[in-house]
């Protein structure tokens, strides 16, 4: 309502005043909520995307290492006889026979091991590759990192679904040292967080090409 007082000025009473700026008050508040969410949503998103981005490639290299285990026989003077290399693991570490690039003295890819596993005070998957013949390096290659806990789970012929080779039936076992064969399939389980991203779980079951072919289980 707007009043005249007795000089013909106009104006807005007290009250309207009052609740005018109560109802502003309310709209200002509903407005920064609404972008306070909006903030976190994004800052949400950007945190999973960048734990993504992380370590999705890293773990994509991992899979193509185990999709390479080849268990190489490898002697003093050829890599056709002599101590084979077999795959060894843990639940949280595996080291995969495979090919690995040269050092100085050797001419493209040879026969070598691929270790991975988790350093909890690091919050990291490590990664580190070595020849045949030689120790392994003294230090390691941070390789995903954000990561809570691994576990490695190895499985079976009898492990995997005879119609669906990639689809484990099975719990695994929670290590391997069969020093003739390789593993059917080696099932990976990554936790990971970040500050402001919720958790993630990040599940792979990894066929083995080469223990796949060699036991009749599917064509690949």
């Amino acid at each position: 309502m707007v009043n005249s007082n007795k000089n013909g000025h106009t104006g807005f009473t007290l009250i309207e005043l009052l609740v005018a700026s109560l109802i502003l008050a309310m709209l200002i508040t509903a407005i920064g909520a609404v972008l306070a969410a909006g903030i976190r949503t994004w800052q949400t998103a950007r945190d999973h995307l960048r734990l993504e981005a992380g370590g999705l490639p890293g773990l994509a290299v991992w899979e193509r290492d185990l999709m390479n285990a080849e268990p190489f026989y490898a002697g003093s003077d050829t890599w056709t006889s002599g101590d084979r290399l077999p795959l060894h693991g843990s639940s949280d570490e595996i080291i995969i026979p495979a090919t690995v690039v040269a050092s100085a003295n050797y001419d493209g890819f040879v026969p070598g091991y691929v270790r991975y596993w988790f350093d909890p005070r690091e919050r990291a998957i490590l990664r580190e590759t070595w020849l045949f013949d030689e120790l392994p390096p003294e230090r390691a290659e941070i390789w995903i990192e954000n990561v809570d806990s691994l576990t490695i789970s190895y499985l079976d012929p009898d492990d995997l679904a005879a119609s669906t080779p990639r689809q484990a039936t099975g719990a695994g076992k929670e290590s391997w040292d069969n020093e003739v064969e390789l593993p059917a399939a080696v099932v990976l389980t990554l936790k990971l967080s970040a500050s402001g991203a919720p958790e993630q779980t990040w599940r792979r079951t990894v066929v083995l090409p080469r223990a796949i072919r060699q036991r009749g289980i599917a064509d690949y």
